[in-house]
């Protein structure tokens, strides 16, 4: 501060304001407390890593590709460049900005591997996109599913004799209910498609997870018992917002010179123009929902399939036998 402050110095009071501008101007105070939004350039130390966060613009050597993404070894999001990143852990995920593709990380110094390329709203599998741990996570949720699921095949479900246990037949009331389960089958069109597309909307088959949980109890059975009716609910999601205070515009400073005194010294270093700052509206506390609570039905359809099935196989047996 020798340099700045000086005992006896005549402006002071003109050095204390440039430096208010140059504070509130950014970057130290580019966010306001509660919340607000990054602009300028980016830039990130490319070898030490340990920049996890920061500005990426002309100043960064030009190492290649721009990627966001994530770091293992330290649990957090990285910026960084495809080709000048260093270290980091085999198969980190990370975001080729420039080339619309999300690749892995091999590690060491290797280099990345493609794992899915973007195009649009389409995209299109390069390699295989692997949980880290099998039978451990769900894709989608029931608040929050996908629409369409489009694949050459059927899905391929696990029905290894290894992994199962406690087999038995079905029973006189499981079988009875089988049978009432095949007669609910009925037509129907989901409500959203008729809000969209009016008298378009096509109609799909199948029971409601409703009338078949009436069935399975109208048997003496446990409907939640069976892995072909599921239900799900969920709390009410939100963010609190705080309340904004108002603060009054920065002005645009433009660039001061060095000035030297007679003996070469520094009094007053160079200063960067500044841009300013914009001036922020006062803003109420309040509550952004996110997700509503509520709760739904659903059936594993392969399942119930099977379970009806062995209803109709029950009921041919019969009537064969009669013949």
């Amino acid at each position: 501060m020798a340099d700045y402050f000086y005992d006896g110095m005549p402006n002071v009071n003109e050095r204390l304001n440039q430096l208010y501008s140059a504070f509130a101007a950014g970057p130290y105070n580019a966010l306001p407390l509660v919340g607000g939004t990054i602009t300028g350039q980016l830039t990130i130390d490319q070898r030490s890593g340990t920049a996890i966060l920061a500005l990426l613009g002309s100043n960064v050597p030009s190492y290649g590709t721009a990627i966001l993404g994530y770091r293992g070894d330290v649990q957090t999001y990285f910026i960084g460049n495809e080709s000048g990143l260093r270290g980091g852990n085999a198969n980190d995920l990370v975001l080729d900005s420039v080339n619309n593709s999300i690749k892995f990380y091999s590690g060491g110094g290797g280099g990345f591997t493609s794992a899915f390329l973007i195009d649009g709203e389409k995209v299109s599998t390069a390699r295989n996109l692997l949980p880290r741990t099998d039978n451990a996570y769900s894709l989608g949720s029931a608040p929050l599913a996908y629409n369409v699921v489009y694949a050459r095949t059927g899905a391929i479900n696990t029905s290894d004799v290894r992994l199962k246990c406690n087999f038995r037949d079905l029973n006189a009331a499981e079988i009875a209910a089988a049978k009432d389960l095949a007669r609910a089958i009925g037509v129907y069109r989901w409500r959203d498609a008729v809000h969209s597309k009016g008298a378009d909307a096509r109609e799909h088959i199948g029971p409601t997870v409703q009338r078949a949980i009436e069935i399975m109890r109208s048997h003496g059975l446990d409907p939640f018992n069976y892995g072909f009716i599921c239900y799900d609910e969920w709390a009410r999601e939100a963010i609190e917002h705080a309340a904004v205070e108002a603060r009054p515009a920065v002005p645009a400073t433009e660039a001061l010179p060095e000035v030297v005194d007679a003996l070469g010294n520094v009094v007053t270093p160079a200063q960067p123009a500044s841009a300013g700052y914009p001036a922020i509206e006062a803003r109420a506390a309040y509550t952004e929902v996110t997700l509503e609570a509520g709760d739904r039905y659903a059936f594993r359809y392969d399942e119930l399939a099977m379970f009806i099935a062995a209803g109709q196989e029950a009921r041919l047996t019969t009537l064969e036998a009669a013949a």
